[in-house]
C-alpha cells in the first residue's frame, strides 16, 4: 500500500509539470531505461534519435535536447531527456523525457514580433548539414507561400546562398546583422546570431523597401514644397534620417535578439530545476530567481530582487561571504555549505554551488543552492 501511495503521488506530481509548464507529455524510465510510465501512448513519444540517446546516457550527462521533428499527427515536437543519477552520483536510477510543444510557447513568440511590419520575420532556424530549416515555420505575409508556413516547411542549403547575403555572412560569422541581400535577392535591413555550442540560428528581417517607405514618401512631400538650395539640404537630411533609422533598428533588433535568446536556452532549466537557483550581481543583490526559490525561502520573486546574499545568511554564515566571487571565479567554480534565512525567521543547512558568469557583458554570480536537511539528520543518527 505503501508503494502504491509514492506512485500515485509521483504521478500526481508528474501531471502537475505537464498542465502547468506546458509540456504534451513526460516518460519516466527505469534503471535499465525502459518506459516504466507514460501519460500518453508508447507511440506518442517514439521521438527520432531517443534510443541513441538513452544508449549514451551516462550519470554525469547533461540535458540532452533531442533534434526537433514532425509527429505522425503532424505536430512539431521539441523533446529533453533528463538522467536521474543516484544520490551518490555513480549510477543512473532512470531518466525523463520532456515532449514540448513549440507552437504553445516559442513560435507564438517568434510569429509576434514584429507585428507592425507586413514584411517582418523571425525565425529560429535549425543546421542540418548544409542545410538550415526554419522551426516553426513563417508567419502569413505578401510572398510566403503555403508550404512556408508549416513546421520544417522552409529549407535552405548554406552553400548554394549567395555569398554576399545577409543569412549566408552571418553563418561565415562576418556579421550580426545590417544591410543586404536575402535568398530572394531583395534587399532586407535584419539581424541573425548564432546559438552558441548549438546547431540554431535566429534571425529577423523586414524588407528595406518596408523600412524606407516612410522616408521615401517623406522625402518627396519636401521636394514639392522646398526649391534650390532647400531642396538639396533636404536630401541630405533625407540620407541621415535613412542612415539612423538603420542604426536604431539594428540596436533594437539586437536587443530583443539577446532577450529571446535566454528565454529560449535559460527559461527551460529555470523552471523545472528541483533545486534553488540565484543570480547575483557585483554588488551582492539579487538579480534572478527561480520558483524553487520563491517557495522554500517564503519571499515573492519581486522581494527576493531588493535582497542581497547577506540577507539570505545568519550572522555567523555571512562571515563567510569574503571573497566568494574571487573564489567563484574559476574553471572548477566553488562548493561550500552554509545556513540560509527563510523569511520567517527560521534556517536550514545548504549546499551551494557557485559558479562566475558574464551576463549582459558584466560579471555575476550562478548559484545552485540545494537544501541539506535531511543530509544533516542522517549524519546526526
Amino acid at each position: 500500500p505503501g508503494q502504491a501511495a509514492k506512485r500515485a503521488r509521483f504521478v500526481a506530481w508528474l501531471r502537475h509539470y505537464i498542465e502547468n509548464y506546458g509540456y504534451t507529455n513526460i516518460v519516466v524510465f527505469d534503471a535499465a531505461l525502459r518506459p516504466v510510465w507514460s501519460e500518453a501512448s508508447a507511440a506518442d513519444f517514439s521521438a527520432p534519435g531517443l534510443d541513441e540517446s538513452l544508449k549514451g546516457l551516462r550519470p554525469d550527462s547533461d540535458v540532452i535536447e533531442l533534434p526537433p521533428y514532425v509527429d505522425g499527427a503532424g505536430h512539431l515536437r521539441w523533446d529533453l531527456l533528463v538522467p536521474l543519477p543516484t544520490n551518490q552520483g555513480d549510477q543512473l536510477e532512470g531518466a525523463i523525457l520532456l515532449q514540448t510543444n513549440p507552437n504553445r510557447f516559442i513560435i507564438p513568440l517568434l510569429q509576434s514580433w514584429p507585428a507592425e511590419y507586413k514584411t517582418g520575420q523571425s525565425v529560429l532556424w535549425h543546421r542540418e548539414g548544409d542545410q538550415m530549416v526554419a522551426l516553426g515555420g513563417y508567419r502569413p505575409a505578401p510572398g510566403v507561400t503555403p508550404e512556408e508556413l508549416r513546421p520544417f516547411g522552409t529549407t535552405r542549403v548554406i552553400s548554394k546562398l549567395p555569398p554576399e547575403s545577409l543569412p549566408a555572412r552571418v553563418w561565415r560569422g562576418e556579421t550580426t546583422g545590417g544591410e543586404g541581400l536575402d535568398y530572394r535577392g531583395v534587399m532586407i535591413v535584419g539581424v541573425g546570431r548564432l546559438v552558441r555550442n548549438s546547431p540554431w540560428l535566429f534571425s529577423s528581417r523586414l524588407d528595406s523597401s518596408e523600412v524606407y517607405a516612410p522616408l521615401r514618401r517623406a522625402a518627396v512631400g519636401v521636394a514639392g514644397i522646398v526649391a534650390g538650395l532647400l531642396a538639396t539640404t533636404g536630401l541630405v537630411m533625407s540620407r541621415l534620417w535613412r542612415q539612423r533609422q538603420t542604426n536604431l533598428l539594428h540596436e533594437r533588433n539586437k536587443a530583443e535578439l539577446e532577450q529571446k535568446r535566454l528565454a529560449a536556452r535559460l527559461g527551460v532549466v529555470m523552471r523545472h530545476a528541483h533545486d534553488i537557483i540565484l543570480v547575483t550581481n557585483q554588488k551582492k543583490q539579487f538579480v534572478d530567481a527561480n520558483q524553487r526559490a520563491v517557495d522554500v525561502y517564503g519571499w515573492t520573486r519581486d522581494e527576493l530582487l531588493q535582497l542581497t546574499i547577506t540577507d539570505l545568511r545568519t550572522a555567523e554564515a555571512a562571515k563567510a561571504l569574503k571573497g566568494v566571487f574571487e573564489r567563484a571565479n574559476t574553471a572548477e567554480g566553488l562548493i561550500f555549505e552554509s545556513v540560509h534565512l527563510r523569511k520567517d525567521g527560521t534556517t536550514f543547512p545548504v549546499e551551494i554551488s557557485a559558479r562566475s558568469v558574464e551576463f549582459d557583458g558584466s560579471p555575476h554570480l550562478l548559484s545552485i543552492v540545494r537544501d541539506i536537511s535531511e543530509r544533516k539528520q542522517a549524519e546526526t543518527k
